[in-house]
């Protein structure tokens, strides 16, 4: 006998306090005493984050009345038993800016259903969500917009919602406020884009639409041609300060700044390419985690910890693929490309804990150090994204170099997807090494020890640039220029933003040998008053001097340190077209499959 659908309502309880009332509404509970639970985290971010931390008061109510179920742990409650209908009531605290819980407030709502639809164990049947009246009560003008498929036969404005199980349910975020919104087709599949906040008055969004098209295209393109869903949602939040996103099964959650949107008649700037890049990483995710899903995950009752080693093959391969796909679509020219690979490798560099951590490490810990971050944590751990995409492109160019071109990571990817499905199997652990082995026929067991496995420096030969020269690509070391590049290899240290104060002290680098630590704030260099304005002239003075002087301020008490600046410096990286006079047929061919046609650019072209 098939379950009754259980039936979750959302409504706003009181606006001004943030408050959200959810119940769920069962005609066939579990006559013993039905089981509601909160997640304590989200697929797709990797920490416990106690949602139910956020409840202000749960209630149940049956034939008899309505009464206080009882609490089992800190996010699971039962009811008493029953077996006619009951119904389960929170009330949700909703003031979380990121993507991963919920907010509300005046003119905007969101909703990450992890944080605030409970699950009745058990019940592994349909779920339906009304949510009328939801928009109309946030604002004046307010829509709503979601993914989440709409009940049969009630038409474009309607708010109720039917998903096949929980996941589902909480798989399809929710977004209302005053909503600009883009839409375009591409591959047969309906895309919008749902921008919330005040947005730029100049806000350019042709080239917006235009530029997440052609990276759309580009990915369902890699993967055969063929979207796996007839609609995609983003919803953008809009802010001052804000980024960030999260990937769902049709859509993405997105924060980004003011800033990072693209003004009309405004070149491309660093900030909307940070955009575009989140935007390609965010969509990649519709294959690589969505379909080809991590077992740990799939499996999890979202209760307790999912560890698994094989982030990086889900992430950092991810991060590979978002800035690679700027390039392919032609969004980014590839001079813009190197450079942004180049900050890949730079921030590694800068990242003292790849000496002690390795990938596979980092995505089995990234409960307990990755989102836990502090100012030591680039000295004790590494992010399985970056790292994780400059191994993904050097297991690119490896299967590429040694299947004689047979073989590359997009082929691999399109196999992992055809292996894997939504419906299907899970990926087990270590599934994207076991098939591009049997795949290539390339051994990558030493590859995968050097560098998955292994701490082994990439830039040491035989390393990455070894591997990109062979593409036609030069990665050399080069004398820092950059105030930050400057301060990071000669003394060391990065500083907070529009401060002097010290933000991150590299482990074996001058400043820690000297006793300097995070939190100090940097008064003069060589009894020189520091400001910011001339922090750029301060350093250029100091480069030969082989002791430096730094007064601090610590706990408010003054301190001087003096720095062995006769250490080596830490190189920064650059990457650049080896002109095709300088290269092989070879290299050339292989460039040209890897990166497309670069012949319009130039080795020596530099772009603002």
């Amino acid at each position: 006998m098939s379950q009754s659908p259980a039936r979750y309502r959302l409504t706003v309880h009181d606006l001004n306090a943030h408050l959200f009332h959810v119940s769920c509404a069962l005609s066939d509970p579990d006559a013993q005493g039905q089981v509601f639970r909160l997640p304590n985290w989200v697929p797709g971010s990797y920490l416990i984050r106690d949602f139910a931390g956020r409840v202000l008061q749960v209630t149940a109510r049956d034939e008899a009345g309505e009464y206080l179920p009882e609490r089992l742990d800190k996010a699971t409650w039962r009811c008493r038993p029953n077996q006619g209908e009951i119904v389960f009531s929170l009330l949700v605290h909703a003031l979380d800016e990121s993507v991963r819980a919920a907010w509300l407030s005046r003119d905007m709502a969101f909703i990450n259903g992890a944080a605030v639809f409970p699950e009745a164990v058990g019940q592994t049947g349909r779920c339906h969500l009304d949510l009328s009246g939801l928009a109309e009560a946030v604002g004046a003008e307010c829509r709503l917009a979601t993914s989440m498929p709409q009940a049969a036969g009630d038409g474009d404005d309607c708010q109720l919602f039917e998903c096949e199980d929980y996941r589902e349910l909480i798989d399809h975020p929710v977004l209302v406020g005053r909503l600009t919104h883009l839409q375009f087709t591409t591959c047969g599949c309906e895309h919008h884009l749902w921008l919330a906040g005040h947005l730029p008055e100049r806000l350019d969004l042709d080239r917006l639409e235009q530029d997440a098209r052609l990276i759309c295209a580009e990915h369902i393109g890699q993967f055969g041609g063929q979207p796996p869903m007839n609609r995609y949602d983003f919803l953008i939040r809009v802010s001052e300060s804000g980024y960030g996103g999260l990937e769902h099964r049709a859509s993405t959650a997105l924060a980004c700044a003011y800033r990072d949107l693209p003004l009309k008649g405004q070149s491309q700037t660093a900030e909307y390419r940070r955009l575009l890049g989140l935007i390609s990483h965010e969509y990649y995710h519709l294959w690589n985690v969505k379909r080809i899903r991590p077992a740990a995950v799939a499996d999890s009752s979202l209760m307790t910890e999912a560890h698994f080693s094989d982030l990086w093959a889900y992430e950092g391969v991810t991060s590979y693929y978002d800035n690679l796909a700027l390039l392919r679509s032609k969004v980014v020219t590839v001079n813009r490309y190197l450079g942004l690979l180049a900050e890949d490798i730079n921030r590694l560099q800068r990242t003292a804990g790849r000496r002690w951590q390795s990938i596979a490490e980092s995505g089995y810990e990234a409960w307990i150090k990755l989102y836990r971050s502090t100012a030591e944590s680039s000295n004790l751990s590494v992010s399985y994204y970056n790292k994780g995409a400059l191994v993904a492109l050097m297991l690119d160019l490896t299967l590429r170099l040694q299947s004689d071109g047979a073989c590359n990571l997009d082929q691999i990817m399109r196999e992992m997807a055809r292996r894997y499905d939504l419906h299907g199997d899970a990926a087990p652990e270590h599934a994207l090494a076991r098939v591009a082995q049997e795949c290539s026929g390339v051994d990558l067991t030493d590859f995968l020890d050097r560098y998955v496995h292994g701490c082994e420096e990439l830039m040491d030969p035989p390393g990455l640039p070894s591997l990109l020269e062979q593409f036609g690509i030069l990665c050399s070391p080069l004398e820092a220029r950059s105030t930050v590049d400057r301060l990071w290899s000669r003394l060391g240290v990065s500083l907070e933003a529009q401060t002097t104060r010290l933000a991150v002290v590299a482990a074996g680098g001058a400043a820690q040998a000297a006793g300097l630590m995070p939190g100090d704030e940097l008064l003069a260099i060589n009894e020189r008053r520091i400001h910011l304005t001339d922090m750029a002239e301060l350093l250029e003075g100091i480069q030969q001097i082989p002791v430096v002087r730094l007064h601090y301020f610590r706990n408010g008490y003054l301190g001087l340190a003096e720095l062995d600046c006769e250490r080596p410096a830490a190189p920064v990286w650059s990457l650049k077209l080896i002109g095709d006079a300088e290269i092989s047929a070879e290299q050339r061919q292989r460039r040209s499959a890897w990166l497309g046609d670069c012949s319009a650019a130039t080795p020596v072209e530099q772009e603002a």
